[in-house]
């Protein structure tokens, strides 16, 4: 029995090499592209999730839904924003007719903790922008509502890392298979 774990739940981006850590899980899409860039290490896809925007039922009701992307501005936006980013201002990208664009939204909610988000969306909070698993649940008992479903607001990936090296230590590769195949399954049985 020669497999130790440390589970370090951080949103920071850590340094596998520099951490000496065997695998990390990183998420992107949220802040900045789905692509990773750092060429000391490897990477493999786990999911790939739509991002859309979200709002409850009694939300929409009191304050009606926005027409199109321009309108956000007159919402109360619920900001997922990482440890370093809790601004007055957020640029939200999109696709809408095949061009990009981009939004300036003034949160009034900022969060680093994506459930804790999704909490105050389903309370009536505001707006939300989360990846389609996070609500399944919620759509499902019809706590929240997609909104301005014309436009493509990106994906979120998640992605294992490790560092770069010639033959990956054997416990690695079989928790990297692990993980990947119960990410599989798990994907199947949540998103139909």
């Amino acid at each position: 029995n020669d497999i130790k774990i440390d589970l370090i739940l951080s949103n920071q981006k850590l340094d596998p090499v520099k951490a000496q850590l065997d695998l990390s899980l990183r998420g992107a899409g949220y802040l900045e592209d789905t692509a990773l860039r750092d060429s000391n290490l490897q990477m493999k896809i786990l999911l790939k999730e739509k991002i859309g925007l979200y709002a409850s039922p009694a939300y929409l009701l009191k304050y009606g839904k926005p027409k199109d992307c321009d309108d956000l501005v007159n919402h109360t936006i619920i900001n997922y924003a990482d440890n370093h980013r809790l601004s007055d201002q957020e640029k939200w990208t999109y696709v809408h007719d095949g061009k990009s664009g981009v939004v300036t939204v003034k949160p009034k909610f900022n969060v680093n903790d994506i459930e804790s988000g999704l909490i105050a969306c389903i309370a009536g909070y505001g707006i939300g922008k989360f990846t389609e698993l996070n609500v399944k649940s919620a759509l499902q008992q019809q706590q929240l509502c997609p909104i301005l479903k014309q436009y493509d607001w990106g994906n979120y990936h998640l992605y294992a890392i490790y560092p770069h090296q010639q033959a990956l230590p054997k416990r690695t590769r079989l928790l990297l298979d692990f993980i990947y195949a119960h990410t599989l399954n798990f994907l199947e049985k949540n998103l139909k």
